[in-house]
């Protein structure tokens, strides 16, 4: 039922009850019921009762509105599809705490718990009906075998003899990567395991999964 504030017009007892529903933005009329009418005239005919009493509620229904929503990781670059549902009129959109909640799609590299945005109200205007979420992105381990040689790096751990961890690197950070010594050899390039992962010079970039690097060596 939607309250518009109601209204009390006047009527003769007995006269029969006729309701013309106004129009409310974002809402369809759907039904009226009366109380207490007249019990003194013909089945069926809803008239006024003598006693004052008598009550029409008037009920609307929300009407449904499209809505799009937009998917982007921190620099603004779109990491999945739009993707258009439709919501109630005046119903809230978002991730939490919201009259419905957004499930973000799972996207290789980014981490869905870390998903910001901000609630959309619906309105009538599907076009402005507009919500944003923005991913943060995952974070994986790089392993770095020294394969046979030393290696260093602020942030890496020795886990094995010559075999090293940097923990949590972000999906597209860059780590700048310390050239490995080997007694009798000479370092030549890195070789990279992981999906999207790469190296270019003496620059990682991670990918979308846990990375190992290993050094290759002449002499």
């Amino acid at each position: 039922k939607y309250d518009a504030g109601g209204s009390k017009p006047s009527a003769l007892a007995g006269s029969t009850i006729q309701v013309d529903p106004a129009s409310y933005e974002g809402f369809t009329f759907s039904q009226v019921v009366y109380e207490n009418t007249s019990t003194t005239v013909a089945a069926g005919v809803n008239a006024v009762a003598a006693d004052g009493k008598t009550v029409a509620k008037l009920y609307y229904t929300h009407n449904s509105y499209a809505y799009t929503a937009h998917f982007v990781d921190q620099k603004g670059r779109t990491v999945a599809g739009d993707a258009t549902y439709t919501a109630a009129f005046e119903a809230t959109v978002g991730l939490a705490d919201c009259d419905v909640t957004l499930l973000p799609p799972e996207v290789a590299g980014y981490d869905t718990s870390s998903c910001v945005a901000t609630a959309l109200k619906i309105g009538t205007n599907e076009a402005a009906n507009q919500v944003t979420v923005t991913y943060g992105a995952a974070s994986f381990t790089l392993t770095v075998d020294a394969n046979g040689g030393t290696w260093s790096h602020v942030d890496a751990t020795e886990i094995g003899e010559g075999v090293y961890e940097v923990a949590d690197v972000a999906y597209d950070s860059e780590v700048l990567l310390e050239q490995p010594s080997r007694t009798g050899y000479t370092f030549d390039h890195w070789v990279v395991t992981g999906a999207k992962s790469k190296i270019s010079g003496s620059t990682f970039t991670q990918g979308t999964q846990a990375a190992t690097l290993t050094a290759v060596w002449r002499g």
